[in-house]
């Protein structure tokens, strides 16, 4: 790969160009996804503090019916560990 100058202005030749714009689009590309990794990671910790720490009993079921999770109000309303 070589860079080429005409006097005191570098330019790029379009190989390099091309390699420089998928380059930053890449950039973009990982960029974005990062931003989109942190904003869900954000979200699931939000909701799972606000299930955690309502004072209603919460609880999820599989599909054959058998609880996979209970919130805390649990202890706090029967006396069961979640």
């Amino acid at each position: 790969m070589s860079v080429y100058y005409t006097g005191d202005r570098p330019f790029l030749i379009p190989e390099e160009q091309n390699m420089l714009n998928a380059l930053a689009e890449s950039l973009g590309v990982w960029l974005q996804r990062k931003q989109m990794e942190e904003a869900l990671k954000e979200s699931e910790e939000k909701y799972r503090n606000l299930i955690e720490n309502m004072v209603d009993v919460i609880y999820s079921l599989d599909a054959a019916g058998n609880i996979v999770s209970v919130n805390k109000a649990l202890k706090t309303m029967f006396g069961f560990e979640p």
